[in-house]
């Protein structure tokens, strides 16, 4: 028989599903939302997509500074994976 944690007990034993994956997609989903009803669709479209446009260069720069290129070609970047 499985016992339910106490309120006492250690909060590692409830069933509660959030990991990091589920976190950080959650913070990005209410910063957009939030961003949105603040400064509007448009606005908060360019943002996003400013934000993406710095986070690819970044991957991107990692994966140059790991594999030794100046450049990654687009057949080198199809080899490279996020996993």
């Amino acid at each position: 028989m499985h016992t339910l944690p106490t309120p006492e007990g250690p909060l590692s034993e409830l069933d509660v599903p959030l990991d990091r994956d589920v976190f950080l997609r959650t913070l990005l989903h209410h910063l957009a939302g939030t961003l949105q009803k603040v400064v509007g669709l448009e606005e908060a479209s360019g943002f996003v997509s400013v934000v993406g446009q710095e986070i690819g260069d970044e991957i991107n720069q990692t994966y140059k500074h790991a594999l030794a290129l100046e450049r990654l070609t687009g057949r080198r970047s199809a080899r490279c994976s996020w996993t």
